[in-house]
Protein backbone atom coordinates (compact mmCIF):
# COMPACT_ATOMS: atom_id res chain seq x y z
CA UNK A 1 0.00 0.00 0.00
CA UNK A 2 2.97 2.82 1.10
CA UNK A 3 4.40 1.27 -2.62
CA UNK A 4 1.34 2.75 -4.12
CA UNK A 5 1.23 5.66 -2.51
CA UNK A 6 4.71 6.40 -2.81
CA UNK A 7 4.43 5.42 -7.07
CA UNK A 8 1.53 8.19 -7.29
CA UNK A 9 3.13 10.64 -5.26
CA UNK A 10 5.91 10.76 -7.25
CA UNK A 11 4.20 10.47 -10.09
CA UNK A 12 2.51 14.05 -9.34
CA UNK A 13 5.41 15.38 -8.00
CA UNK A 14 7.12 14.70 -11.47
CA UNK A 15 3.76 16.45 -13.54
CA UNK A 16 3.74 18.84 -11.34
CA UNK A 17 7.62 19.71 -11.65
CA UNK A 18 7.23 19.30 -15.69
CA UNK A 19 4.10 21.77 -15.51
CA UNK A 20 6.21 24.14 -13.34
CA UNK A 21 9.21 24.36 -15.93
CA UNK A 22 6.48 25.13 -18.62
CA UNK A 23 5.23 28.23 -16.74
CA UNK A 24 8.76 29.41 -15.76
CA UNK A 25 9.35 28.62 -19.39
CA UNK A 26 7.11 30.68 -20.88
CA UNK A 27 7.36 33.50 -18.64
CA UNK A 28 11.05 33.71 -19.02
CA UNK A 29 9.96 33.65 -23.32
CA UNK A 30 7.74 36.74 -22.88
CA UNK A 31 10.01 38.71 -20.72
CA UNK A 32 12.85 37.85 -23.97
CA UNK A 33 10.42 39.06 -26.16
CA UNK A 34 9.45 42.05 -24.19
CA UNK A 35 13.04 42.76 -24.66
CA UNK A 36 13.28 42.27 -28.32
CA UNK A 37 12.73 45.58 -29.88
CA UNK A 38 12.16 44.32 -33.23
CA UNK A 39 8.82 42.99 -32.09
CA UNK A 40 7.90 46.25 -31.96
CA UNK A 41 9.63 47.71 -34.54
CA UNK A 42 7.37 44.83 -37.21
CA UNK A 43 4.20 46.27 -34.96
CA UNK A 44 4.83 50.00 -36.07
CA UNK A 45 5.67 49.44 -39.36
CA UNK A 46 2.00 47.26 -39.66
CA UNK A 47 0.65 51.16 -38.36
CA UNK A 48 2.84 53.05 -40.55
CA UNK A 49 1.22 50.95 -43.74
CA UNK A 50 -2.16 52.09 -41.99
CA UNK A 51 -0.70 55.51 -41.99
CA UNK A 52 -1.24 55.84 -37.66
CA UNK A 53 1.26 57.64 -36.91
CA UNK A 54 0.09 57.70 -33.26
CA UNK A 55 0.05 53.99 -33.21
CA UNK A 56 3.62 53.36 -35.11
CA UNK A 57 5.10 56.13 -32.58
CA UNK A 58 4.05 54.39 -29.42
CA UNK A 59 5.79 51.50 -30.45
CA UNK A 60 9.00 52.89 -32.25
CA UNK A 61 8.60 54.41 -28.49
CA UNK A 62 8.38 50.89 -26.87
CA UNK A 63 11.30 49.56 -28.92
CA UNK A 64 13.31 52.47 -28.12
CA UNK A 65 12.87 51.44 -24.51
CA UNK A 66 13.53 47.40 -25.60
CA UNK A 67 16.64 47.91 -27.19
CA UNK A 68 18.16 51.53 -26.76
CA UNK A 69 19.24 51.82 -30.27
CA UNK A 70 18.64 55.48 -32.30
CA UNK A 71 17.43 54.45 -35.29
CA UNK A 72 14.22 53.58 -33.68
CA UNK A 73 14.14 56.94 -32.23
CA UNK A 74 14.76 58.43 -35.68
CA UNK A 75 11.69 57.00 -36.56
CA UNK A 76 9.96 58.12 -33.79
CA UNK A 77 10.74 61.01 -34.58
CA UNK A 78 9.22 61.20 -38.34
CA UNK A 79 6.15 59.35 -36.99
CA UNK A 80 5.49 62.10 -34.33
CA UNK A 81 6.18 64.57 -37.49
CA UNK A 82 3.62 62.89 -39.57
CA UNK A 83 1.45 63.30 -36.52
CA UNK A 84 1.77 67.05 -36.82
CA UNK A 85 4.28 67.66 -33.63
CA UNK A 86 7.35 69.20 -34.64
CA UNK A 87 8.50 70.22 -31.39
CA UNK A 88 8.45 66.21 -29.72
CA UNK A 89 9.48 65.23 -33.53
CA UNK A 90 12.73 67.66 -32.98
CA UNK A 91 12.96 66.43 -29.20
CA UNK A 92 12.86 63.00 -30.30
CA UNK A 93 15.56 63.38 -33.03
CA UNK A 94 17.77 65.17 -30.36
CA UNK A 95 17.87 62.53 -27.90
CA UNK A 96 18.92 60.21 -30.78
CA UNK A 97 21.52 62.43 -31.02
CA UNK A 98 22.61 62.18 -27.43
CA UNK A 99 22.83 59.04 -28.06
CA UNK A 100 24.37 58.59 -31.35
CA UNK A 101 26.05 61.91 -31.76
CA UNK A 102 27.76 60.79 -35.46
CA UNK A 103 23.81 59.66 -37.08
CA UNK A 104 23.48 61.54 -40.11
CA UNK A 105 19.98 60.45 -40.56
CA UNK A 106 18.54 62.23 -37.07
CA UNK A 107 20.88 65.60 -37.83
CA UNK A 108 19.19 65.52 -41.41
CA UNK A 109 15.85 65.39 -40.73
CA UNK A 110 16.13 67.46 -37.83
CA UNK A 111 17.89 69.90 -39.57
CA UNK A 112 15.11 69.85 -42.43
CA UNK A 113 12.43 70.58 -40.27
CA UNK A 114 13.96 73.67 -38.55
CA UNK A 115 14.82 74.91 -41.47
CA UNK A 116 10.63 74.71 -42.73
CA UNK A 117 10.10 76.47 -39.67
CA UNK A 118 12.56 79.26 -39.77
CA UNK A 119 11.11 79.59 -43.35
CA UNK A 120 8.12 80.15 -41.95
CA UNK A 121 8.93 81.74 -39.28
CA UNK A 122 11.22 84.51 -40.77
CA UNK A 123 13.19 85.32 -37.97
CA UNK A 124 16.74 85.75 -36.75
CA UNK A 125 16.21 83.61 -33.71
CA UNK A 126 15.38 80.65 -35.75
CA UNK A 127 17.84 81.00 -38.84
CA UNK A 128 20.48 80.86 -36.18
CA UNK A 129 18.92 77.75 -34.68
CA UNK A 130 19.40 76.54 -38.48
CA UNK A 131 23.02 77.12 -38.99
CA UNK A 132 24.11 75.85 -35.61
CA UNK A 133 22.41 72.23 -36.71
CA UNK A 134 24.02 72.71 -40.07
CA UNK A 135 27.32 73.79 -39.20
CA UNK A 136 27.26 70.33 -36.11
CA UNK A 137 25.80 68.04 -39.01
CA UNK A 138 28.58 69.31 -41.04
CA UNK A 139 30.82 68.77 -38.89
CA UNK A 140 29.95 64.79 -38.69
CA UNK A 141 29.71 64.92 -42.66
CA UNK A 142 31.53 67.83 -44.40
CA UNK A 143 30.63 66.11 -47.63
CA UNK A 144 26.55 66.62 -47.14
CA UNK A 145 25.15 68.42 -49.73
CA UNK A 146 21.80 69.08 -47.88
CA UNK A 147 24.02 70.15 -45.04
CA UNK A 148 25.74 73.29 -47.18
CA UNK A 149 22.58 74.24 -49.17
CA UNK A 150 21.09 75.06 -46.28
CA UNK A 151 23.53 76.67 -44.28
CA UNK A 152 24.17 78.76 -47.38
CA UNK A 153 20.42 79.51 -47.30
CA UNK A 154 20.48 80.89 -43.73
CA UNK A 155 23.89 82.86 -44.45
CA UNK A 156 22.28 85.05 -47.41
CA UNK A 157 19.17 85.62 -44.86
CA UNK A 158 21.75 86.06 -42.39
CA UNK A 159 24.06 88.90 -44.58
CA UNK A 160 22.72 91.85 -42.10
CA UNK A 161 24.07 90.31 -39.19
CA UNK A 162 27.76 90.00 -40.73
CA UNK A 163 28.76 91.17 -43.85
CA UNK A 164 30.75 88.44 -44.87
CA UNK A 165 27.74 85.78 -44.39
CA UNK A 166 26.81 86.92 -48.08
CA UNK A 167 29.89 86.06 -49.41
CA UNK A 168 30.01 82.63 -47.02
CA UNK A 169 26.89 81.68 -47.96
CA UNK A 170 26.92 81.71 -52.00
CA UNK A 171 30.46 79.73 -51.38
CA UNK A 172 27.96 76.83 -49.56
CA UNK A 173 25.51 77.25 -51.91
CA UNK A 174 28.06 76.62 -54.84
CA UNK A 175 29.36 73.70 -52.90
CA UNK A 176 25.87 72.25 -52.39
CA UNK A 177 26.30 72.51 -56.38
CA UNK A 178 28.98 70.50 -56.45
CA UNK A 179 28.49 67.62 -54.16
CA UNK A 180 25.23 66.85 -55.64
CA UNK A 181 24.91 68.23 -60.19
CA UNK A 182 21.46 66.01 -59.93
CA UNK A 183 19.81 68.19 -57.56
CA UNK A 184 18.68 70.68 -59.53
CA UNK A 185 16.70 72.49 -56.83
CA UNK A 186 20.34 73.12 -55.22
CA UNK A 187 21.76 74.82 -58.96
CA UNK A 188 18.52 77.07 -58.85
CA UNK A 189 18.56 78.41 -55.41
CA UNK A 190 22.23 79.52 -56.92
CA UNK A 191 20.47 81.01 -59.89
CA UNK A 192 17.90 82.71 -57.66
CA UNK A 193 20.71 84.35 -55.26
CA UNK A 194 22.53 85.49 -58.55
CA UNK A 195 19.27 87.10 -59.83
CA UNK A 196 18.90 89.18 -56.33
CA UNK A 197 22.92 90.07 -56.55
CA UNK A 198 21.80 91.75 -60.52
CA UNK A 199 24.75 88.81 -61.97
CA UNK A 200 22.92 88.66 -65.32
CA UNK A 201 25.53 86.81 -66.78
CA UNK A 202 25.99 84.12 -64.41
CA UNK A 203 22.33 83.60 -63.91
CA UNK A 204 21.84 83.15 -67.91
CA UNK A 205 24.78 80.79 -67.84
CA UNK A 206 23.85 78.75 -64.95
CA UNK A 207 19.61 78.45 -66.49
CA UNK A 208 21.22 77.58 -70.03
CA UNK A 209 23.50 75.29 -68.49
CA UNK A 210 20.64 73.60 -66.84
CA UNK A 211 18.63 73.53 -69.84
CA UNK A 212 21.25 71.47 -71.70
CA UNK A 213 21.90 69.14 -68.30
CA UNK A 214 18.11 68.19 -68.13
CA UNK A 215 16.99 67.83 -71.78
CA UNK A 216 14.59 65.25 -71.48
CA UNK A 217 11.23 65.05 -69.74
CA UNK A 218 10.02 65.26 -66.11
CA UNK A 219 10.40 67.57 -63.20
CA UNK A 220 13.84 68.61 -63.43
CA UNK A 221 13.69 69.17 -66.94
CA UNK A 222 10.43 71.60 -66.56
CA UNK A 223 11.73 73.23 -63.46
CA UNK A 224 14.83 74.42 -65.56
CA UNK A 225 13.04 75.79 -68.25
CA UNK A 226 10.26 77.78 -66.36
CA UNK A 227 13.57 79.17 -64.18
CA UNK A 228 14.84 80.96 -67.31
CA UNK A 229 11.35 81.72 -68.66
CA UNK A 230 10.52 83.43 -65.55
CA UNK A 231 13.53 84.97 -65.22
CA UNK A 232 12.73 86.21 -68.80
CA UNK A 233 9.69 87.58 -68.25
CA UNK A 234 11.05 89.95 -65.33
CA UNK A 235 13.39 91.59 -67.07
CA UNK A 236 10.67 91.98 -69.69
CA UNK A 237 12.05 89.65 -72.65
CA UNK A 238 8.72 88.35 -73.48
CA UNK A 239 8.58 86.77 -76.78
CA UNK A 240 11.74 85.03 -75.30
CA UNK A 241 10.03 83.93 -72.49
CA UNK A 242 7.34 82.79 -74.22
CA UNK A 243 8.48 79.76 -75.93
CA UNK A 244 10.16 78.28 -72.75
CA UNK A 245 7.01 79.01 -70.54
CA UNK A 246 5.00 76.13 -73.25
CA UNK A 247 7.99 73.89 -73.32
CA UNK A 248 8.28 73.69 -69.78
CA UNK A 249 4.51 72.57 -70.01
CA UNK A 250 5.12 69.68 -72.40
CA UNK A 251 8.82 68.83 -70.40
CA UNK A 252 6.76 68.05 -67.59
CA UNK A 253 5.26 64.91 -69.43
CA UNK A 254 3.42 62.97 -66.73
CA UNK A 255 4.80 64.48 -63.60
CA UNK A 256 1.64 65.92 -62.14
CA UNK A 257 3.55 68.10 -59.67
CA UNK A 258 5.62 69.70 -62.40
CA UNK A 259 3.01 70.49 -65.23
CA UNK A 260 0.99 72.41 -62.23
CA UNK A 261 3.83 74.57 -61.21
CA UNK A 262 4.63 74.65 -65.62
CA UNK A 263 0.94 76.00 -65.98
CA UNK A 264 0.44 78.39 -63.05
CA UNK A 265 4.04 80.35 -63.97
CA UNK A 266 2.54 80.31 -67.78
CA UNK A 267 -0.63 81.23 -66.76
CA UNK A 268 0.45 84.06 -64.63
CA UNK A 269 3.02 84.95 -67.24
CA UNK A 270 -0.22 85.34 -69.75
CA UNK A 271 -2.11 87.11 -67.20
CA UNK A 272 0.50 89.86 -66.62
CA UNK A 273 0.63 90.22 -70.01
CA UNK A 274 -3.05 90.43 -70.86
CA UNK A 275 -3.37 93.48 -67.82
CA UNK A 276 -0.85 95.61 -70.22
CA UNK A 277 -2.83 94.89 -73.32
CA UNK A 278 -5.88 95.77 -71.96
CA UNK A 279 -4.69 99.17 -70.73
CA UNK A 280 -3.94 100.38 -74.42
CA UNK A 281 -5.85 98.01 -76.32
CA UNK A 282 -9.22 96.63 -74.69
CA UNK A 283 -10.78 96.06 -77.91
CA UNK A 284 -8.23 93.96 -79.15
CA UNK A 285 -8.91 90.09 -80.14
CA UNK A 286 -5.11 89.15 -79.30
CA UNK A 287 -5.77 91.24 -75.60
CA UNK A 288 -8.53 88.47 -75.10
CA UNK A 289 -6.95 84.94 -76.22
CA UNK A 290 -4.64 85.91 -73.97
CA UNK A 291 -6.99 85.98 -71.01
CA UNK A 292 -8.74 83.18 -72.86
CA UNK A 293 -5.31 80.90 -72.88
CA UNK A 294 -4.63 81.77 -69.38
CA UNK A 295 -8.02 80.75 -68.37
CA UNK A 296 -7.40 77.40 -70.09
CA UNK A 297 -4.50 76.55 -68.20
CA UNK A 298 -5.75 77.43 -64.73
CA UNK A 299 -8.59 75.05 -65.72
CA UNK A 300 -6.37 72.38 -66.76
CA UNK A 301 -4.56 73.12 -63.38
CA UNK A 302 -7.65 72.45 -61.31
CA UNK A 303 -8.89 69.30 -63.48
CA UNK A 304 -5.24 68.12 -63.07
CA UNK A 305 -5.69 68.46 -59.13
CA UNK A 306 -9.09 68.31 -58.77
CA UNK A 307 -8.35 71.96 -57.06
CA UNK A 308 -12.04 73.87 -55.49
CA UNK A 309 -10.39 77.01 -56.35
CA UNK A 310 -10.82 79.66 -58.98
CA UNK A 311 -7.85 81.53 -59.14
CA UNK A 312 -8.80 83.33 -62.30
Amino acid sequence: MAKRVNKKLVAGLTVGAFAAVIAVSVLMIKQLQSKDPQRYVVQAEHWVGEEDWRQAAFFYRRAWEAGEDASYLVELGQMLLNDGDFRQAVAAWRQALSHSPQNTDAHERMLRVLMEVAQLRRRTADYLTVRDAAVVLLDVDPGHAYGHHTLGIVLVRLADQDEANAQHGLAELKRAVELAPEVIDYALTVAAYYIELGRVDETDALLDGLIVRFDGTGSDASKARTAKAVTLARRGETKAALPLFEEAVTRAGEDVEARLTARLAFAGFLRQQWFRKRATAPEDTATEALFARAKNLYEESIADRELSYLPY
